[in-house]
Order: structure tokens, then sequence, then C-alpha cells
């Protein structure tokens, strides 16, 4: 299969280098561009400048929260990571590579960055670990760009693909493979907590976990980075660019 671009989206360094090695191997194998974009959540601004209840240590001495200042020096910090760390994955497998910082919510910046033939990947703390790549589908089952992702990212990870339908009379008899259907996302997210799962890819094209919270509980309940591709791209509005940067490897 071939991806026009795979865009890495992280709000913590963490996150992203967790996903970086997977976007790596994947657009190497859909000759594809890898762009970061690191987003400055606005919540965690919000927290900062919100009164608080102090935390305490296990000695009971009081802790005081991080300042606004600290947070936007901790996101800087952390954008400068994933950017560096970014050009030098890109530069050793040889990929044109970009990085844009943005402010907002990441998962709504991430679908308007989002071109058709692109592929989302949302970073996570935990890198992928061995197990299944569960390709996520709604009750008619996955599209093909959505079955051909899943396979070029099992490919990429040497795992098994485990399709998992979500809805009433899903249509499970016309796809190959292991296949398990749930009658709704919360019978999907139990049986991910118990799974061992090396990545997530959800086609959003009829699928369940459209809106952010929802997409934020699967990731969490799968503990693993997430390739979205399909569906329509409609998101509310968020900030402007903080700057964006373009290279390529040579």
């Amino acid at each position: 299969m071939r991806a026009r671009r795979i865009l890495i989206g992280a709000s913590r360094f963490d996150d992203a280098d967790g996903a970086l090695r997977l976007a790596m191997l994947l657009a190497a194998r859909t000759e594809s561009e890898v762009r970061g974009i690191f987003v400055e959540e606005q919540e965690y601004l919000d927290l900062a400048a919100a009164p608080a209840t102090r935390a305490v240590t296990p000695g009971g001495r009081p802790l005081a929260p991080p300042t606004v200042p600290e947070v936007r020096a901790r996101l800087a910090a952390d954008a400068r990571a994933f950017e560096a760390a970014l050009a030098q994955a890109a530069g050793q497998a040889l990929r044109r590579w970009s990085f844009e910082r943005a402010q907002g919510r990441l998962l709504s910046i991430l679908r308007r960055a989002a071109l058709p033939g692109d592929l989302l990947l949302i970073g996570h703390a935990r890198r992928p670990a061995p197990g299944a790549v569960v390709l996520v589908a709604g009750a008619a089952g996955p599209g093909r760009f959505a079955r051909d992702t899943a396979r070029a990212v099992a490919a990429a990870l040497d795992a098994p693909v485990l399709v998992a339908l979500v809805g009433a009379g899903s249509a499970a008899g016309h796809l190959p493979g292991n296949i398990e259907t749930f009658s709704g996302p919360e019978a999907l997210l139990r049986r991910l907590d118990r799974l061992s799962v090396a990545a997530v890819v959800l086609d959003r094209s009829g699928a369940p976990f459209a809106a952010d919270r929802e997409l934020r509980r699967l990731i969490g309940a799968a503990r693993c980075p997430a390739v979205l591709v399909g569906g329509d791209d409609t998101s509310e509005p968020d900030a402007g660019h903080a700057g964006a940067r373009d290279a390529e490897a040579e």
C-alpha cells in the first residue's frame, strides 16, 4: 500500500518517542513522508492556572503545583526533543520529514491537518510491545484502506491481526483472519484491557470511537500507539500553528 503522509501527533515527548519506531517502519513500507505535530494541549495550561489542592509527598510534605510558565517551559522542551528525535530517526531511515507546533486539542488538530490518503498516528508512552494489531471497525466491517493499513502495521511489527467489529449484526462472514465481534464500545474496551496489543488501527468510516473522548479511552485501554484512517475530518476550530519546519534526509 501507499500513503501520502504519516502524521505523528503527540502532546508529550514520551508519547511521541513511543510512536517514532512504528512511524519509520510504516514510512518505509508505504513510501511516505513523516510529519510530526506537537500540540500544546490547552487543558495542561488551564490546570496550571486554576486553583488546585496541593499534592503531598508520602511523608506529608506539601508540593506546589507547577506554574503556567513552568508548564510552558516543559512543553517547549518536549517539542524540541520531539523534533530532534524525529530528525534523527528520519535521517537514519532516509525519509523526508517535517515538524510543527500547534496549540489546541491534539485530535482535532490532527484531523484538520489530515489529507486524503494520510495515516494519523497517535503516540503512546509505551512503545509497541509483543501482541496483536487490532483493527477496529463498525458493524459493516473495515474498508480496504483500513485493511491494507492493518496488514502493513502487522508486517512492520511482525504481529498478527485481530479484527474487532463493534455493533450488533457485525458483518464478520466476509473477512479473513482472526475476528471477534462486540455488542458495543464498552465490550471492546474491556477486551482490550485484558489483551497485549502492539498497535490499534481504527477505521473511522462508520466506526465507533469517533469523538475525542471516546478515542482517548480506546488508546488508554489498548496502552499502545493508534493509527487512524478514513472518516470525515470535521473538528472544532483550533488555534493556529506556532511554527513548522520541513526537511529531507540526504
